[in-house]
């Protein structure tokens, strides 16, 4: 099985933090409704957006349903940049509407 190649430490930091950001945004959601969708307080949300913390593992895999996306995506991962782009975008709005991703 090939290695993959990973990003030190910092680098995959913002790496993760600059695609919850991107994805975020991209779902149209406000920061109150993510926030509840995933089961954490706004004030968490508003510090992933501006970069100074970055969602628990935990957190991450609900950002997989809610956003709609892969978890190789979310974390950064090289072989998984296409994924945002083939992402359904409207899971983000299906869960707004109270309805599964």
């Amino acid at each position: 099985m090939p290695t993959l190649p990973c990003l030190p430490l910092s680098d995959a930091r913002k790496a993760i933090a600059q695609r919850v950001v991107e994805t975020h945004r991209r779902s149209r959601l406000t920061n109150a409704r993510a926030a509840e969708l995933l089961g954490v307080n706004k004030t968490q949300v508003k510090r992933w957006l501006d970069g100074r913390n970055i969602p628990s593992a935990e957190v991450l895999h609900r950002m997989v349903s809610v956003y709609g996306v892969s978890p190789g995506y979310l974390l950064a991962h090289p072989a998984a940049v296409s994924d945002f782009a083939d992402a359904p975008r409207g899971a983000a709005r299906a869960a707004d509407r109270g309805n599964k991703p």
